[in-house]
């Protein structure tokens, strides 16, 4: 930085640039009423973003004709200023030949970043991936969404240095596709994707959503991947540890298999699964079972409504501290048969933090009646620590859902197996994120933040039946899974003060709506850990 006559500090044209790379395109040409230097910087920026919705179109004329011009005299300006560009980024409808034009120009000029992403529907149709992309040695990241890939299975790809790719509602083909349908199309796009990450060798990152059946060769550098809307084979994981020998991190939503799903790596540290889709085999009627083999895992997260937890296996011999995060559906959580399912499961995480997310859905009135008469079938099982359990659904769910003999069910089942230290009921899926938030932890806490009383309500009759010295707080037995729960203390919490204080019975109705709410539990001697 240098100092200016006025005693302003002048900052150089790089930091500048460094600055403006943070912003999007609108964003950084706002900066040149900043002083002549920001308009300069602007001028020579390494960084080019062009989005065709930044400026006005004439929907009627179907005139684009500004951002055209735009886009064409900043690249001529960088031609003859002899400017170097390091990303290109284009976000339009559909590509054109004079945008083509503009990036095949602007590989030459030293792009290692490139962004093209078009948002009509049927641009994948036609929008047709100039060929000197797969050429461009200089290429680092590379990121497409909405085109069409043709590419002779011949052609040899070159992308020397590309570390990144994305590939996002790609159609692919191969050059010779003729007029007549081919049964093995799905066998040409393997290969054509397959003969793309070939010839990127030093590969580390890679996110696909293409569609389509896909399998991928040897990648040694490969650390990252992504796999969304795909088909997978059940052989597809089955040697990823020798093809990807470096791979940390896992990402699979919305992909569908059929038969048994085995995934083990023993270099995977974190795994995202999201979604998986079951392909019903109408002559096969068996149960679809997916295993986790991954002994050095950090951090496991696993959400879906298909997979229920009896079908899930997960084995890590992994000694150091790590995560994993549940998230089911609540008619997996009610009856004997889904709550011993779901021990299954936390008894193969046990070793871990575990978060356990409830999704509410319809619950079968058959599976609210009591366990009591199956406490047998309960004997011996271990009460899980459970971090963080979170009940989350939509509103109309959770007034049927908070009725009291289906509430009922469900917290006696979760209280049979775990004993969590944080409950949050929250809604997720409406405008309000967070009509709800109650707490609890051993020494015990329920806290509660009400925008939707019926939480509170529930829980308030669960435990705070009687009122001692005139206080919410009670003994509860009536619950099986709370047997070893000894006291229960409502609290609010006053911001103006910054503390607790006890609720009083005859208040409860007047604050409970209005105010930060806790529910201290005491239980007895933690070192019952068996039912």
């Amino acid at each position: 930085m240098m100092m200016a006559a006025r005693g302003e500090f002048l900052l150089s044209e790089q930091i500048i640039h460094r600055i403006q790379s943070f912003l999007n395109g609108r964003e950084a040409a706002q900066t040149t009423v900043l002083s002549k230097s920001w308009h300069q910087a602007w001028l020579t920026r390494p960084n080019l973003e062009f989005n065709r919705y930044d400026f006005y179109f004439d929907y009627d004329d179907d005139d684009d004709d500004e951002f055209l011009e735009f886009m064409e005299k900043t690249i001529q300006r960088y031609e003859e200023s002899n400017l170097k560009i390091e990303s290109f980024s284009l976000t339009m409808d559909m590509l054109n030949s004079s945008c083509e034009t503009m990036m095949i120009k602007a590989l030459g000029m030293g792009v290692t970043r490139l962004s093209l992403v078009l948002r009509e529907s049927y641009a994948s149709y036609c929008s047709l991936l100039p060929a000197e992309v797969f050429g461009c040695k200089d290429l680092v990241e590379l990121s497409l969404s909405g085109c069409r890939i043709a590419l002779d299975p011949q052609h040899q790809v070159q992308l020397p240095r590309l570390k990144a790719l994305s590939l996002s509602y790609i159609r692919v083909e191969s050059d010779d596709d003729s007029d007549d349908e081919s049964d093995d199309e799905s066998d040409e796009v393997v290969s054509v994707v397959s003969g793309l990450l070939s010839g990127c060798p030093l590969l580390e990152k890679l996110s696909l959503k293409v569609h389509d059946t896909i399998s991928h060769p040897n990648l040694p550098k490969l650390r990252h991947l992504e796999l969304r809307r795909l088909r997978i084979n059940t052989s597809f994981f089955g040697d990823l540890s020798c093809k990807c020998p470096l791979m940390r991190d896992l990402s699979i939503h919305h992909c569908s298999f059929r038969g048994n799903l085995l995934i083990s790596c023993p270099t995977i540290e974190y795994l995202n699964i999201e979604y998986l889709h079951i392909e019903r085999n109408s002559i096969a009627k068996t149960v679809s079972c997916v295993e986790f083999d991954v002994p050095s895992i950090r951090k496991f997260k696993f959400k879906s409504f298909e997979i229920l937890p009896y079908s899930l296996s997960f084995k890590s011999t992994n000694l150091r501290e790590w995560e994993s995060h549940l998230s089911i559906p609540s008619s997996c959580c009610v009856g004997t048969t889904g709550v011993i399912g779901l021990n299954k499961l936390l008894t193969d995480l046990r070793h871990s933090k575990i978060h356990l997310l409830i999704e509410v859905d319809e619950i079968n009135v058959g599976n609210t009646r009591s366990f009591n008469n199956d406490v047998w079938k309960f004997n011996g099982l271990t009460l899980h620590q459970v971090e963080e359990l979170t009940i989350d659904g939509m509103d109309y769910n959770i007034s049927s859902f908070m009725g009291f003999a289906l509430g009922f069910a469900l917290f006696d089942g979760l209280f049979r197996l775990c004993r969590p230290k944080f409950v949050t009921q929250h809604n997720s899926k409406t405008s309000n994120p967070i009509p709800c938030v109650f707490r609890l932890c051993r020494p015990k806490f329920i806290t509660t933040i009400n925008r939707i009383p019926c939480v509170s309500d529930f829980l308030f009759k669960l435990f705070l039946r009687h009122g001692i010295n005139h206080e919410c707080s009670a003994r509860s037995l009536d619950m099986y899974g709370l047997r070893h729960l000894e006291e229960v203390r409502a609290q609010i919490f006053y911001a103006d003060v910054y503390t607790w204080r006890l609720i009083t019975l005859d208040t409860w109705d007047a604050l409970k709506d209005q105010k930060k709410i806790r529910f201290q539990l005491k239980w007895r001697d933690e070192s019952q850990q068996v039912n």
